[in-house]
């Protein structure tokens, strides 16, 4: 059993990707005029939080582990989910899937996507309010999504969901901007999760880039930062399911740290830092995209 593979942390980064999933369904408006002014969004700066954990031997793995789930997560956490998550698929390909729905709702419009406002909270909430506002012209859409007391069978979600996606008709490739801030209440316990994602892409080859930093705070305390190397980002193929390479870099608390490096398709060496300034070998973790 993980050490951190929690009920409560394996809901926070599973509900990342199903905000993420739901989006295919959000974006299903139409709309004319205006334009993408109307609206502007910012991205979070994720830092490392007070309660971050130490970082050594006994939780290497099972953070390394938990650090890339985040990005690779498949269908088998999704008991701690909805059933209807059943089918819940990969960052990357739900990333594809969001952008293939972006574009069609402007490929009927050659103008410019005036400010639009959805209340969504059908789609995510039991109760508690949801509400989407976005703009765009005919190759980008910005926008948010703003969530208030939305529970999501238990756990009470506040906060924002930023959104920036451009993309290429004639050569099939986007970059996509997405940003988190983001309040779990769980009752007994909260945690926030703050995150910046880019991804670069080709809708049609499927290969993909990750850029992406995030923090995850937990009263009472744990937490970590991950950070993808600029030397280094993630990189592979969503239909292929393969991660063909990249590195993240884990921080924990007391300069302790941990470097995950693809070193095979879907391989990746565990090396740890235990404050020391010095990263050793620790063990060897399969990425299960």
């Amino acid at each position: 059993m993980r050490i951190v593979s929690n009920k409560w942390l394996r809901t926070i980064l599973l509900s990342g990707i199903y905000l993420l999933g739901v989006f295919g369904i959000v974006a299903s408006g139409g709309g004319g005029g205006g334009g993408n002014d109307d609206i502007s969004v910012s991205f979070p700066n994720p830092t490392l939080p007070a309660s971050a954990r130490i970082l050594d031997a006994t939780n290497a793995t099972d953070t390394a582990n938990t650090a890339v789930e985040f990005l690779f997560v498949g269908a088998s956490f999704t008991d701690y989910l909805k059933p209807a998550l059943v089918t819940t698929p990969s960052v990357p390909e739900t990333i594809s899937q969001f952008i293939e729905e972006i574009i069609k709702r402007h490929e009927n419009s050659k103008s410019l996507v005036k400010l639009k406002t959805h209340d969504i909270s059908h789609i995510f909430c039991v109760f508690g309010s949801a509400v989407n506002e976005f703009s765009g012209t005919e190759s980008e859409e910005i926008g948010t999504i703003t969530f208030t007391n939305c529970d999501l069978s238990g756990v009470l979600l506040s906060g924002t969901l930023s959104y920036d996606v451009w993309w290429d008709d004639f050569s099939d490739n986007y970059d996509f901007r997405f940003g988190s801030n983001l309040v779990f209440d769980f009752g007994t316990e909260a945690a926030t999760f703050v995150m910046d994602l880019i991804v670069t892409g080709d809708d049609v080859t499927f290969d993909w880039t990750h850029d992406i930093i995030y923090s995850l705070s937990v009263v009472p305390g744990d937490g970590f930062l991950v950070t993808t190397t600029t030397t280094q980002p993630w990189f592979g193929n969503a239909a292929l399911i393969e991660v063909y390479g990249g590195q993240l870099i884990v921080t924990g608390a007391s300069n302790t740290r941990l470097r995950i490096t693809v070193t095979a398709i879907n391989v990746a060496d565990v090396e740890l830092d235990d404050g020391s300034g010095t990263f050793v070998f620790h063990s060897t973790i399969l990425i299960n995209p």
